[in-house]
């Protein structure tokens, strides 16, 4: 069968749904059945792994940029806007990206989004002044955005309920890896033949979008029913039933049709028919779930995940350790990519909330070790320097299993299948400003706290994250996105 994003449809014979215990029969003969799901996963996860290039990308160019014999040099300034133009652009890109998911389509979406990640990389290589590397930065953000943002609907509306937590985070796992790639590729090539790979790979994205369907919930919706038949086709080729008689494909177009109905009805009932999206921000089904993603989205950014990611080598070079900065980056990076494979694993048998308040715990104490190692070394009262290496591996692997991953799969969990793209970018245009924010006041900080302080500061702030997790997150785990959203509209 084929999740329709909120609602988990199969049909039996006459029209009839059939029920769970059926549905698991379906559904255990062979996981035969969920390789087209698992080839349009792996491709919305390859523009993820993009996404991983993209972000880290400044932690090895930063340092060579900085070098005083560097071809092009660039001021602690400019570095600041390398690091953090891809988030700005990102919070300007979800502004449209989001009406792009809908109006557009998720698939149609991230087969668009591969464009100007071509011309950001393109710009890269081509870079002759620091300028350049800003620009292509610029753009190279707006295609992490708008992949982002399509890919999670994309993947909750073509996947399995059983299945959409592992195949969720298989979308961190992606970008996780892209991460430890140009970290790896910095060791032996330079940033500008990254860039030339990167374009390439980006290129290569663009022509695999075409041997994948788009999602036949989205195409349902707006009405596009012989093209939702030949996706529905697609998906559920490997999946007959016994009699090999009945159209499993016209099954599932049938009472998708019915349940989409049945809800757009129950949806108009409750609101105005002239509703527009912002008085739709008005009702609880909707902001509810905003300020809570947007509230544990705050806690990511400023618990520094994605800081590190940017800043690695840099971040390294400061802490006073005495292994090469460049292999530190790869070490706290890469090792993590196993805990992204750990986590396709507990994603479908952990409780979110669990996952989260053990991250964040884990994440807090993590950079108090560091921090206090971190001053005492810079102080030359311990000569421990590779604690704050191992404490930094422990961060990032305990981030990886919880308050990484999970803030953005909750994006098309939570958010009600009404407008979702609109909902979705409105969310992730405000993350990608605190993101920003908090890559861009990096270096400030540095001068202002020092590099224990901010660790510090940062690992304050993701012991927040556990009182935040425990009192305001509803719990998603092995819940129908039907479920999920009934639940927000019901705590009036």
């Amino acid at each position: 069968m084929v999740s329709n994003g909120s609602y988990h449809i199969v049909a039996g014979e006459n029209g009839e749904d059939v029920n769970e215990e059926t549905v698991n029969i379906y559904e255990a003969k062979s996981y035969r059945v969920v390789l087209p799901q698992l080839y349009s996963v792996c491709v919305a996860s390859s523009f993820n792994l993009l996404t991983g290039m993209i972000l880290s990308f400044s932690g090895i160019v930063i340092p060579e940029l900085e070098k005083p014999d560097a071809q092009i040099h660039a001021s602690i300034d400019e570095t600041s806007w390398i690091a953090s133009a891809t988030s700005l652009s990102m919070a300007f890109g979800s502004i449209f990206s989001g009406f792009m998911v809908d109006h557009f389509g998720r698939l149609e979406t991230i087969r668009l989004s591969a464009l100007p990640s071509i011309l950001g990389w393109l710009l890269i290589a081509l870079a002759q002044n620091t300028a350049m590397v800003i620009c292509g930065r610029i753009f190279t953000g707006l295609g992490a955005i708008t992949a982002l943002n399509a890919s999670g609907p994309f993947v909750c509306e073509i996947t399995w309920p059983q299945f959409r937590g592992s195949f969720l985070a298989s979308i961190c796992l992606a970008s996780s890896l892209g991460v430890e790639l140009i970290y790896l590729g910095g060791y032996f090539f330079s940033w500008k033949t990254i860039a030339w790979l990167c374009f390439c790979y980006a290129i290569l994205l663009f022509i695999v979008t075409y041997f994948v369907q788009e999602s036949p919930s989205w195409l349902i919706k707006r009405g596009r029913l012989e093209i939702a038949r030949k996706s529905l086709h697609w998906y559920t080729k490997y999946q007959n039933l016994d009699d090999g008689e009945k159209n499993t494909a016209e099954m599932h177009l049938k009472h998708l049709t019915k349940q989409f109905h049945r809800i757009n009805k129950k949806i108009q009932s409750k609101n105005p028919t002239n509703l527009n999206v912002l008085k739709r921000f008005t009702k609880p089904g909707t902001y509810k779930p905003v300020l809570t993603l947007i509230g544990l989205c705050a806690i990511q950014q400023f618990s520094g995940i994605y800081v590190i990611t940017a800043y690695a080598v840099t971040f390294f070079e400061n802490i006073g350790s005495n292994i090469s900065p460049i292999i530190c980056s790869n070490i706290v990076t890469g090792l993590p990519v196993l805990a992204s494979l750990l986590n396709i694993f507990t994603m479908n048998s952990i409780k979110r909330n669990n996952l989260l308040m053990f991250s964040c715990l884990g994440m807090a104490l993590s950079l108090f070790v560091s921090g206090i190692f971190t001053k005492w070394i810079q102080e030359g009262v311990s000569q421990e320097k590779w604690v704050p290496v191992v404490s930094l591996f422990v961060y990032m692997t305990m981030a990886i299993l919880g308050l990484e991953p999970i803030p953005w799969a909750m994006m098309g969990e939570v958010t009600p299948s009404d407008n979702k793209g609109v909902i979705v970018g409105f969310v992730t245009v405000t993350v990608e400003g605190i993101m920003f924010a908090a890559i861009h006041s990096f270096r400030t900080l540095q001068q202002l706290l020092g590099s224990s302080g901010v660790q510090f500061l940062y690992g304050t702030i993701a012991l927040c994250g556990v009182i935040f997790v425990r009192l305001f997150v509803p719990e998603t785990f092995k819940k129908s996105l039907t479920e999920i959203e009934h639940n927000f509209h019901e705590k009036v």
